[in-house]
């Protein structure tokens, strides 16, 4: 990215301002400024968006995650961070690529992020709920999801108020799950997913050398406890980039870690997938003739067993925006489908 791009992406990352009235020194000129800076306040403000709608780029997409309770994962999400549901599905068999986990059961999939704005403008959030599954154990893979707040203090009372725990800045969520509080500093909340990985360089070589994405380590000064890890993402200035620590401890993956999103052209998941090992292919590369376009997509894993889903950008971000209708689940109905696959004993739990 530019200079510019890459000074708001340093942790902490710091605020550039630039006071035009300070350079400009003629008493007529400043007080212009000024009527114009009065002016310009009070014209509506368009919606802030990360990037221009549908360009052929690679970018982090979204990360999935479980939920036991979709009614207490999404209260959390927007009471603490206020992220809103941007379309929900319900499916009443288990998704052929395993979006929701290796569980055979019918699941729901809501798409939750910035309210207003389509998944192809900011990183989102894909919640899954498998219907009879009451619990998620967390595993020592995924780490934490960092993200950008107006006001840190408020939003860390806000998830103690609501019951949950708070250690410093981290908030530890729904099923497990735990999120880092930081200031805002631009328009994209996400800042970044901390991995626990077994070798700092093996998941370099995967990320970057196969898929595509770039070593940026150079543009953050690390927090002491991502010490000698790697940040990795794409060129695309408001990315939402990986951070892979290595510390020495196991590294345990399970369905709870969820999967990576990415989204980028088609050709160039061709290009990828052609220099994995077979060993790193979950799902084998389909390209699928939708009434949309062509769809290509393939899951793949790295050496710790972290998978991404590699989904064609020209493809997925018209799609994804087709499908948005800004609704949540209907909870009537949900209550029923899962008290009638439920144990007279678990009716009623859930949500």
């Amino acid at each position: 990215g530019s200079q510019a791009e890459q000074a708001t992406m340093r942790i902490p990352l710091q605020r550039l301002s630039l006071s035009i009235s300070a350079a400009l020194s003629a008493p007529f000129v400043t007080r212009l400024v000024r009527h114009l800076r009065l002016f310009l306040q009070q014209l509506p403000k368009p919606p802030a968006s990360a990037r221009p709608p549908f360009r052929q780029v690679p970018r982090a997409a979204h990360w999935v995650v479980r939920s036991s309770d979709l009614q207490r994962t999404l209260d959390f999400l927007d009471q603490v961070f206020g992220f809103a549901p941007i379309r929900h599905e319900e499916n009443s068999e288990p998704c052929d690529i395993t979006c929701n986990g290796r569980f055979n059961n019918a699941w729901s999939k809501t798409m939750v992020g910035v309210p207003g704005h389509y998944e192809d403008e900011f990183y989102c959030f894909e919640i899954t709920f498998n219907y009879g599954v009451w619990e998620y154990k967390p595993d020592t893979a995924l780490q934490c999801f960092a993200l950008g707040v107006p006001d840190p203090s408020a939003t860390l009372a806000a998830a103690r108020a609501m019951g949950y725990a708070v250690d410093g800045a981290t908030i530890t969520g729904p099923d497990g799950y735990k999120f880092e509080v930081l200031p805002r500093t631009r328009p994209e909340p996400f800042m970044y997913t901390k991995m626990r990985v077994t070798s700092v360089e093996a998941t370099r070589s995967f990320y970057v050398d196969k898929l595509g994405m770039s070593d940026i380590t150079d543009r953050y000064e690390l927090p002491a406890d991502c010490a000698g890890g790697v940040v990795l993402g794409f060129s695309d200035g408001w990315q939402v980039p990986l951070i892979a620590v290595a510390d020495g401890l196991p590294v345990q993956w399970t369905s709870w870690t969820g999967r990576f999103a990415v989204s980028m052209p088609g050709e160039q998941i061709k290009e990828a997938y052609g220099k994995l090992a077979e060993s790193s292919v979950v799902h084998e590369l389909q390209e699928l003739h939708e009434k949309l376009g062509v769809l290509v997509i393939a899951i793949v894993r790295d050496d710790d067993g972290y998978e991404t889903c590699l989904v064609s950008s020209e493809f997925f971000d018209p799609s994804t925006r087709q499908a948005t209708d800004w609704k949540g689940p209907d909870w009537a109905q949900r209550r029923a489908l899962i008290d009638s696959r439920a144990a007279p004993e678990d009716r009623g739990r859930s949500s």
